[in-house]
């Protein structure tokens, strides 16, 4: 996940807690530096184990004992839940993961959509689908950036998405890799979710060429609200960078997860 985190799919291990105590007195031997450990059901409450008792924290929890030890939590503990989407939480009077776990349904679709109020409910009841998985094959690449400050300059907005433009297509290029499809994202401040995209005729890895496109979907979308979040992405690619081999997430249930900060 980053330079200090790693998951480890370790439902096949024989004795997983001895083998992540090892590994951990390993790490402390060869490299001199201490990590929390979290091992879960999944992906999210092995990340909330792992974090409880830094540092140098081992936790091991099933779905049902991470609900009780982090009932009184705010939301903000689970990953996905931002700090503004904490606050709305609290300003509905759900400021704790029991009594968003316990809201009712409809509340948070009306008041967030169908996919993220739906979501917010599966997390703060700690359920979760994600798994470790194994190696894709790469058909797309994307650019996207969040904003300290929700942003309305339309254009500081074309700006963005032409500077990720170059970036992605310098990128593409260096890995020999085009694409014939070319969209952009974007988040509103209230977290609505809006993508777009145009097939061209021909793959391309031109900066130009990607830069002209996503502007123009960016201007026939014309965010009615203030951008929390740009992105650029070029997708069904082509070359022989596209059968680079990367990891992924994959939709599944897990039986024994581990979340590794170092």
């Amino acid at each position: 996940m980053g330079l200090d985190e790693a998951y480890l799919d370790i439902a096949g291990l024989f004795s997983p807690r001895t083998a992540m105590r090892r590994l951990i007195a390993e790490i402390a031997a060869c490299v001199g530096i201490t990590c929390s450990v979290g091992i879960g059901p999944n992906k999210l409450v092995a990340k909330v184990a792992s974090d409880a008792d830094k540092p140098g924290g081992f936790v091991v929890l099933s779905r049902e004992q991470a609900c009780e030890r982090f009932a009184g939590s705010p939301p903000a503990l689970v990953p996905g839940i931002g700090p503004k989407t904490a606050a709305r939480l609290a300003g509905m009077g759900f400021a704790t993961l029991a009594q968003l776990a316990g809201a009712p349904e409809g509340v948070l679709v009306e008041r967030f959509g169908p996919n993220l109020g739906r979501e917010l409910r599966r997390r703060a009841r700690f359920e979760a689908v994600g798994r470790v998985g194994g190696p894709r094959k790469v058909v797309s690449e994307s650019r996207e950036r969040t904003f300290e400050t929700d942003i309305s300059d339309a254009e500081r907005m074309r700006a963005e998405i032409a500077r990720m433009a170059e970036e992605l297509c310098d990128g593409l290029a260096t890995r020999g890799r085009r694409g014939r499809t070319i969209g952009i994202k974007v988040r509103l401040d209230d977290f609505t979710t809006v993508t777009r995209a145009r097939t061209i005729a021909e793959p391309t890895c031109s900066a130009e060429q990607v830069r002209a496109v996503a502007l123009a979907l960016l201007r026939e979308y014309a965010p009615p609200r203030p951008v929390r979040l740009l992105g650029v992405r070029v997708a069904g690619l082509q070359g022989d960078g596209a059968a680079a081999q990367g990891p992924s997430w994959r939709s599944g249930e897990r039986e024994d997860q581990l979340s590794l900060p170092v």
